[in-house]
């Protein structure tokens, strides 16, 4: 942002554009962007609403629907944009993650710059020479990404904050998305602490949301002044335009609720409502961004966790609706077959109640005409009559009877059926058993695993550390060892370099003497010449002086060989030493390497506690379900005893019916065998009347049987 900033300026640029405002740009540079933020349910609508009544272009449709009376006045395409990107990290707004700081540097990641430059090419697409801004509280956020995109289209943003109580905001949350209050608090402070985070020392305007309603003017004018923004008409035209668009009625803050319910809340609202006047509050509100910062990395394990968990909720989640779904149908087709069978029992009730009131009318009748006969031999054809009709009516009971007992019998197969689907269930119950058995098996292999780990671990690290200890001290002896060699070679390089000087300073006396031995040869040859001394005897002096000299010059060639031998074995000497150092450089990059190993070796150990960890909460996982599967089961089982018990039940019913009418059809029977009274003329009918009679079971008497009898 250190570019030339380009300073524009709202004006009326003649009579014929009054009522219109222009941009004037008085430097050249940078086009300002107005970016209007702050948390939901804030205000931002209503400040975007403002500024496109002030000639900003702010948005392109006004958006009106639930919760948002006057409408969003947003872009929806950034508004999409920024979906995208927080789908991306698992972030969507109405998600359970939606509060979690999203990854570190994720601007980085290629898939956000892809969508980066869908934005810049929108912008730029849709930046003209008039005012030009948008709102989008899911911008507070993405702020990284923002800096970038203004900065590759050189752009100056006016950032707009747009504050309310977080009480207030909590309060609209829970009436409109259902959020609790306490989230909705912490979910104001993320938005904050990412604006605050990333903002910088950028100039901010906040706009108090109580103040739209109290003093609209001073909102106004504060706009105005922070974005070089001059009203062309009137004062009442404008004070008119505000009160058509703050809407005292839409304001539905709830007094008893005037501080947030975290303190840390409250205090963070009172600096931010001071931070673009007072710099000692901006200053206290970076502090407390970095050790919430701090703190959000402090967390991160439990929170990955957390999003872990929740990224396989979705799919238990669907196999319990689909078990509960399994399960409803299982209930709704039971259901189903017992009010079949209710109705069935109930039909057959009724065919056996209509049995017995024909049985009680035909025993009516037979009785009515056993009467007839007894009274009235003349009616005798009339009562074979209604006694063939009697037997036919018996048949048709028969044939009911016997088509009862099938009913039975069938009933008594769908008992068998509903005891097989109990079988089922119960064998099922068992598999579930066997199954939450072996995962208690597996769960218990992989403790005693782990506890084999941990224990070879420790053995490891045992063994470890004491080869560390052993490498430590024959480092220590190495080192000892090569500082005494270096000090003997030091030692024994002085007195050889002494013993060399020594037989340098004998040499160079030597090499006097023989000098010397030289010059008193020649004067002595010279004086033996000069004095006529005896030749013989002279040259024999002057022989033995040779001799001598040459002697010396061989001694002097031999301390010149040791000394060559003694400088050699002092290289040779000097070379040991650097190989000494060199493998004492060796032995402590070997202790450096096996310091790294025991170091991976403990984050394996500490990777394999956090996967004994997820087996034991995935066999608790599976623990609890196969809870709900016998739960089920139980209660399935429970359910098919009732029904098995309510069967029963209905079958003794039917049972007791079955030998009710068994026992009215063989009073009819008795009843149909009533004997008529003898007629006085004829001992025996004749006629198809007297075989009818016979067939019942009348007996002809004789005469003086009768009188005997009698008598």
């Amino acid at each position: 942002m250190d570019d030339a900033v380009a300073a524009y300026q709202l004006h009326m640029s003649s009579p014929a554009a009054k009522g219109r405002l222009e941009l004037t740009p008085q430097v050249a540079g940078r086009r300002p962007i107005v970016m209007v933020l702050g948390m939901h349910r804030s205000g931002t609508s209503l400040c975007s609403h403002v500024l496109s009544m002030l000639g900003v272009d702010m948005a392109d449709a006004v958006g009106v629907d639930r919760g948002n009376d006057r409408g969003h006045w947003e872009r929806w395409e950034i508004v999409e944009f920024h979906n995208r990107i927080l789908a991306l990290f698992n972030r969507p707004y109405g998600g359970i993650c939606h509060d979690f700081p999203l990854p570190v540097a994720w601007w980085a990641d290629p898939r956000v710059a892809h969508i980066r430059r869908e934005i810049v090419a929108f912008v730029e697409g849709r930046i003209g020479r008039a005012p030009f801004g948008f709102k989008d509280p899911r911008t507070m956020r993405l702020m990284p990404m923002w800096r970038q995109i203004v900065d590759e289209l050189r752009l100056e943003p006016k950032l707009v904050l747009c504050l309310r109580n977080p009480a207030q905001v909590a309060r609209s949350l829970q009436a409109r998305d259902g959020l609790h209050p306490e989230i909705g608090e912490h979910r104001w402070f993320v938005y904050m602490m990412d604006f605050f985070r990333f903002s910088g020392a950028q100039d901010v305007c906040v706009l108090e949301y109580e103040r739209w309603f109290d003093d609209p003017r001073c909102n106004a004018d504060k706009l105005a002044s922070f974005l070089g923004l001059d009203w062309p008409q009137a004062q009442s035209e404008l004070d008119l335009a505000m009160s058509d668009i703050v809407d005292p009625g839409l304001r539905h803050d709830d007094v008893s609720r005037s501080r947030a319910l975290h303190p840390l809340v409250a205090s963070f609202y009172k600096l931010a409502t001071r931070v673009d006047a007072d710099p000692e509050a901006r200053a206290q509100i970076g502090y407390i961004s970095g050790q919430f910062v701090g703190f959000q990395q402090l967390y991160k394990p439990f929170r990955q966790s957390f999003e872990d968990t929740a990224v396989k909720l979705p799919a238990v989640e669907e196999a319990a609706a689909a078990a509960r779904a399994a399960a409803e149908e299982r209930s709704v087709a039971d259901a189903a077959r017992l009010s079949q069978a209710d109705g069935e029992l109930q039909s057959q009730r009724a065919r056996v109640t209509e049995l017995e009131r024909a049985h009680q009318a035909d025993a009516a009748a037979l009785v009515h005409a056993s009467q007839a006969a007894a009274a009235l031999q003349t009616q005798v054809a009339t009562a074979n009559e209604q006694a063939a009709a009697a037997a036919t009516r018996l048949s048709g009971m028969l044939g009911e009877i016997e088509a009862l007992r099938a009913r039975v019998a069938e009933l008594a197969g769908g008992l068998h059926g509903e005891r097989a689907r109990v079988a089922a269930l119960e064998h099922e119950l068992d598999t579930q058993r066997v199954r939450l058995a072996e995962v208690q098996r597996e769960r218990d292999a992989g403790a005693a695993a782990l506890a084999r780990a941990q224990h070879d671990r420790a053995e490891e690290e045992r063994a470890l550390r004491a080869e560390m200890t052993s490498l430590r001290a024959k480092v220590e002896a190495s080192r000892a060892a090569g500082r005494t060699a270096v000090a003997a070679l030091r030692a024994e390089i002085e007195r050889a370099q002494q013993r060399l000087q020594e037989r340098a300073v004998a040499a160079g006396a030597m090499a006097d003497d023989i000098a010397s031995l030289r010059r008193q040869a020649a004067i002595t040859e010279a004086e033996a010449e000069r004095h006529g001394t005896d030749a013989a005897q002279l040259r024999a002096q002057v022989g033995q002086l040779r001799e001598a000299a040459e002697e010396s010059e061989r001694a002097a060639q031999e301390r010149d060989a040791a000394a060559a031998a003694m400088t050699d074995e002092i290289a040779e000497l000097r070379h040991a030493a650097a190989r000494a150092g060199r493998a004492a450089e060796q032995d402590t990059a070997h202790a450096a390497a096996l310091r790294a190993e025991i170091a991976a070796l403990r984050r394996q150990a500490e990777r394999a506690d956090q996967m004994a960890r997820q087996r034991a909460a995935s066999a608790a996982a599976v623990e609890a379900e196969n809870a709900a599967l016998r739960e089920a089961g139980d209660r399935a089982a429970q359910d098919a005893h009732e029904r098995d018990a309510a069967l029963r039940a209905e079958l003794a019913a039917l049972r007791h019916d079955v030998a009710a009418a068994r026992r009215v059809g063989r009073a009819m029977i008795a009843a149909l065998r009533v004997d008529p009274a003898p007629l006085p003329r004829r001992s025996e009918p004749d006629g198809w009347w007297g075989v009818g009679l016979r067939r019942l079971g009348w007996r002809p008497q004789l005469r003086g049987a009768g009188r005997a009898a009698a008598g």
